[in-house]
């Protein structure tokens, strides 16, 4: 038996382990949008956990005629959206090349056959790469959208990733039981307190003077 066998056999389970788990995301969204490069000369960083997620026509929203819009904050208070316009005719787990076609609305936008519908829009201002490629790996609406893109621009390039899905729901105060009083007292309204109890006022004409034959036994 081959003792050097035995200890390799563990360490090509863990690898293979490692590398399936790297070609598929994990079940809940982690990086949120992460972008950087520059646009007409500008530097643009953006690194957000939660982004808002916007679907179905994105054009009232965020000004952009898309489907699918991720809407965050660069480094300096720039707003910054990304819109995914024709996610259904996208191959998933292929790098396809992004293309700048002349549409206009989210309806035509979608309709677009070869390539990628990718747009940007940076404070409020579209901007239109000019090529590009988006590598997408989920698009599963309501619930999650994972990807890598690069983007040329007239004035500049960006590249960066997504993993977005919907925000969580802050936590709020449990309900209070039936039957319980929101601030922990007896729900029949009465007083806790016994009668006579200590804390209880009386006045004066309540007290009965002390019998003085008591006193003395």
């Amino acid at each position: 038996m081959s003792v050097g066998g035995d200890r390799a056999a563990p360490l090509l389970v863990a690898l293979a382990l490692a590398l399936a788990a790297c070609g598929a995301p994990d079940d809940e969204p982690g990086t949120g949008l992460q972008l950087s490069g520059q646009v007409d000369g500008r530097t643009v960083s953006v690194s957000q956990p939660y982004p808002v997620l916007l679907e179905g026509d994105c054009e009232a929203r965020a000004g952009l005629p898309s489907q699918v819009c991720f809407a965050a904050t660069a480094t300096g208070g720039t707003p910054v959206t990304v819109g995914l316009a024709n996610l259904e005719r996208v191959p998933v787990g292929e790098p396809t090349d992004v293309v700048a076609p002349g549409c206009s609305e989210a309806a035509s936008c979608a309709r677009v056959e070869e390539g990628a519908v990718v747009l940007l829009a940076l404070d409020g201002e579209p901007v239109r790469p000019r090529e590009g490629t988006l590598t997408l790996q989920q698009a599963t609406a309501g619930e999650r959208y994972v990807g890598e893109l690069r983007l040329d621009l007239a004035g500049g390039r960006l590249t960066g990733a997504f993993d977005v899905g919907p925000r969580p729901e802050p936590d709020r105060p449990q309900a209070p039981a039936e039957g319980e009083d929101p601030a922990g007292e007896d729900p029949t309204g009465e007083d806790s307190q016994g009668e006579g109890d200590a804390g209880e006022a009386f006045t004066p004409d309540e007290v009965e003077p002390a019998d003085p034959e008591a006193l003395d036994e």
